[in-house]
């Protein structure tokens, strides 16, 4: 090969850089053998590097053409391959190189430095190709042009002007056949449109005066991309390449000093154009389908001058549901969304390469099949971003690597108005989903919230250059959000519907699409719904497992502030649907209650951590206003009812009984949640299971539990149980009643309603003549009265020893009767003299009140008071009748206290104060 010598003393140059006449830089050998073969040399200025460029992202990276171990027997010389070194170094060389002509250095290709990264795309001159590679629209194709006077274009039809053409193309079959290739691919450029990607090359290829290097149909080094790039390539038809890449060489004047590379001078372009490919997406029509439309990459002097890319993914389905896109398709038949990308320059100066990003803000609607006769429960997706983002990387020791991205959207969704109802009952539909949306995304209509509706995207980079996208383009469920939209006050949801009118928190979006959300696996219970009017179980609500549903959460309150654990409560209700699968087949709508701590799913739950309670079905139901409205409150409700008390259930088994949640009716939208137990008929005078009119709230043993209801009370009297137990019987037993007197603020009286208000228990117990009250009224007041009644007065029989029912002469016997020498016989009998007395005779009278009130939160009140029965309390001592006092003491909690006594006893006066 050639030799640099000193011009000074005829030597070779030992080692530095030249330049040549036409502008490369070279590398020299400086003699010094890398081996102590002498066999293999280095000759001192011989060509050890050609060093074409640098670049200009990474300071150290450089594109050059290294030493061949070039045989000359019997020694070997380590330089560059002369065939190039005496070609470059020719007048005014023209070098086309289509062949693999590159050596090897101890195994390791002279041209193994051949990857330069400009911007984010790492281009690599590769000169393999096989033997299907025939056009130079398959392989890459280098060209050096060092002299000036034709152009390129010129001199790709000038064979003759190539410079060794035999040995870097082959013979002239093949050197006229590249030549016809190559005309033709400059001239598929052509354009005078300073606009157009292919200007700059255009003009380079015709520029006489054009001097540099350039190769055609440049490979792209996969592995080197970065990820925003890599996860497009599954979807891009065959191979990536550059349509060219390019070096701009300037000649130099003489005596012009020389030095490495500083600066290149690149240009280059990767350009990419596809039509959308219909005959792929017609064969599998359910399925997602990525394409990359077009990617153009324009560098001038080594930067970004334009970027364009765009996308298009087709969404047939989603949440497994077909559904048309009738907003912003770039089809009439397929549901395809188009992004473009953007090219963002890095925010950090010292950052040399931006990213890509793929992101719209264009509305898209999806409609959810309307086509179908059948139940939908969706009823729009309205996206307003869409966008294609990596996720990872994740590389194999091979060399290859797996890259994950997700194409998302975000918007809104939004629910049908009914799941049924009857239109005979003032158009009583039921909208459980509560969120509706239109098409203009407007305020108040805009759905419940949804970002990250993921479709995964699996992209296999080989180390071949090649990429493959797996065809299952999954939704990640897992990864989907779901929020309340507020604005202005408003949270999206429709007036009455279920969300409006019943004190829920939205929680998020749950979904199984293989075996569902079933009940027992959430530890829940099926719900029911009952038909508008109150027939049980419509069918509105299935038994089903749900494959998606929306979580609420309910705050259930407090059991009663005497449970050790005085956390809120709060439960969940799970609202759902199945997929249909087919045109033919309806959603079905379920629903799960999951209990909070307390209340088992078994249906088991304690009052006040004392009373034993239980429930049957749990049913979905709405309340009529009685106000003439057709408004509806959705309640939610625990059927069949029943409180225990040693095993001894305390409402009869023929009658009604539910404890029922609802809010706040003259609050929609509320938090405050209020429990009643009562009849849960939507007649507003139910039956008590007689066939009579019952006003009272729960009859014998007499009971009730409320909450948001405020009991009136005197704050002063010790004597407060009694008096305000009976005061609850006024209380309607009709839920239906109740909800309604609040909806028109007519509580007063008895109670007040105050959606604050905690729990309400209590339960009177008759065993005559013996009763039992015990009231507990959260936070404020508890207490009971134990009480004996009076004695009756007595009938005297006839002959004397007769005893009523249950008892006879002398010796009748009753239950809860004191032995006696002449007392009565059973119940409401009596005997004669020698008969026993009855409870009431010896006992009648005795009361025993007890009483704890909260005053404020640093102070509280413990009282009792005691009545002694009448048979004891009063005597006679001659003609005078002597009664003892009634007892009473107040202790409050700041350690004060009152004791008081005080006459007359009267079995149903108040305690009257006597002495202090």
């Amino acid at each position: 090969g050639p030799l640099f010598f000193d011009m000074s003393n005829n030597e070779p140059l030992t080692g530095g850089y030249v330049r040549t006449a036409n502008g490369m830089i070279v590398k020299l050998n400086d003699g010094k053998n890398d081996t102590q073969d002498s066999k293999v040399k280095q000759p001192a200025g011989t060509w050890n590097e050609i060093l074409l460029a640098k670049s200009p992202v990474n300071d150290d990276q450089f594109l050059a053409i290294s030493i061949d171990d070039v045989k000359c027997d019997p020694t070997t010389y380590e330089v560059v391959n002369p065939e190039l070194s005496n070609s470059i170094m020719d007048n005014s060389p023209f070098i086309v190189i289509s062949q693999d002509k590159w050596g090897t250095h101890n195994g390791v290709s002279s041209f193994a430095n051949n990857e330069l990264q400009m911007g984010e795309f790492t281009f690599q001159l590769d000169l393999k190709r096989n033997e299907s590679q025939s056009s130079v629209e398959d392989y890459t194709v280098i060209i050096f042009k060092l002299g000036k006077g034709r152009s390129v274009l010129d001199l790709s039809t000038a064979t003759s002007r190539w410079t060794n053409s035999d040995y870097f193309v082959g013979d002239s079959g093949e050197v006229g056949k590249l030549s016809t290739q190559l005309k033709s691919y400059i001239d598929a450029a052509k354009t005078t449109d300073q606009s157009s990607v292919f200007y700059d090359f255009y003009s380079k290829m015709i520029d006489k005066e054009w001097t540099g290097m350039i190769a055609l149909n440049c490979s792209l080094d996969y592995s080197a991309l970065p990820i925003d790039l890599q996860m497009l390539l599954g979807g891009i038809d065959g191979q990536l390449m550059a349509h060219h890449f390019g070096i701009t060489v300037n000649h130099i004047e003489k005596n012009e000093a020389t030095s490495p590379i500083d600066n290149s001078s690149l240009f280059g372009l990767v350009h990419y154009n596809k039509a959308l490919d219909t005959k792929s997406i017609a064969a599998k029509p359910e399925s997602n389908h990525f394409q990359v439309l077009k990617l153009n990459a324009l560098f001038k002097n080594s930067a970004l001058a334009h970027f364009d890319s765009r996308i298009a993914m087709t969404i047939p389905k989603l949440f497994e549901e077909k559904t048309k896109l009738t907003l912003n398709s770039s089809s009439d038949t397929y549901n395809i969304i188009e992004i473009d990308g953007v090219y963002q320059k890095p925010v950090d100066p010292k950052k040399k390469v931006g990213k890509v990003v793929f992101d719209t803000e264009l509305k898209f609607v999806f409609d959810f099949d309307k086509t179908t006769s059948q139940f939908r429960a969706l009823d729009k997706l309205v996206a307003i971003d869409a966008a294609l983002s990596p996720v990872r990387k994740d590389e194999k020791g091979d060399g290859s690597s797996t890259i994950i991205s997700h194409f998302s959207l975000s918007g809104g969704v939004g629910f049908v108005s009914s799941i049924g109802g009857d239109p005979n009952n003032n158009g009583a539909a039921t909208d459980a989903f509560s969120f509706g949306i239109t098409e203009d995304y407007s305020k108040g209509n805009k759905g419940l919230g949804v970002t990250d509706y993921n479709l995964e995207m699996t992209t296999e980079i080989k180390t071949d250059n090649t990429a493959s996208l797996n065809p299952d383009i999954p939704t990640k469920y897992d990864e989907i959000r779901m929020f309340l939209q507020v604005e202005e006050n408003s949270d999206q949801s429709r007036t009455g519907s279920f969300f409006d009118t019943f004190p829920l928190k939205f929680v998020d979006f749950a979904f199984n699409t293989n075996g569902g959300l079933s009940a027992s696996s959430l530890n829940g219970r099926q719900m029911l719904m009952d038909k508008f009017g109150g027939t049980k179980y419509s069918g509105l609500l299935k038994d089903v497992s749900p494959n998606f549903g929306l979580r609420f959460k309910i705050n259930v309150g407090s059991l009663g502030a005497l449970v050790s654990d005085k956390s809120i409560l709060e439960a969940e209700v799970l609202l759902g649907w199945t997929t249909a699968g087919n045109d033919n087949t309806a959603n079905q709508v379920g629903m799960i209650f999951l209990p909070p701590k307390g209340i088992s799913s078994d249906g088991s739950f304690k009052i006040q951590g004392v009373f034993n309670a239980y429930y049957g079905d749990i049913l979905l139901d709405r309340y009529p206003q009685t106000d003439g409205s057709s408004k509806l409150l959705f309640v939610i409700t625990l059927q069949d009812v029943d409180f225990l008390i040693l095993s001894i259930p305390l409402i009869p088994s023929t009658w009604e009984r539910a404890l029922t949640f609802f809010g706040d009716p003259t609050k929609p939208k509320g938090n405050n949640l209020n429990w009643f137990v009562g009849n849960p008929s939507h007649d507003p005078s139910p039956d008590t299971g007689n066939g009579t009119v019952d006003v009272a709230f729960i009859a014998k043993p007499f009971m009730g539990l409320m909450s948001g209801l405020d009991l009136k009370t005197d704050p002063t009297s010790i004597n407060v149980i009694g008096p305000a137990i009976n005061s609850l019987f006024s209380v309607p037993i009709s839920t239906m009643v109740i909800i309604n007197n609040i909806a028109s603020g007519k509580t007063g009286g008895v109670v007040n309603y105050n959606p604050d208000a905690g729990l309400l228990f209590w339960l009177e117990i008759d065993f005559s003549p013996v009763s039992l009250k015990l009231l507990f009224d959260d936070p404020s007041l508890y207490g009971g009265v134990i009480k004996v009644g009076p004695p009756k007065k007595k009938e005297q029989k006839p002959d004397g020893d007769e005893g009523g029912e249950g008892g006879e002469g002398g010796g009748g016997e009753a239950p809860m009767a004191m032995a006696d020498d002449g007392g009565d016989g059973g119940e409401g009998g009596e005997g004669g003299d020698d008969g026993k007395k009855s409870l009431s005779d010896t006992w009648g009278g005795l009361e025993l009140v007890f009483v704890y009130r909260k005053i404020n939160d640093n102070l509280g009140e413990y009282a009792g008071q005691f009545t002694l029965p009448k048979a004891i309390s009063t005597f006679n001592l001659g003609e005078v009748e002597i009664t003892l006092p009634s007892f009473g003491m107040e202790y409050f909690t700041n350690g004060d206290f009152k004791v008081t006594v005080g006459w007359p006893f009267s079995s149903t006066a108040s305690f009257a104060p006597g002495a202090q």
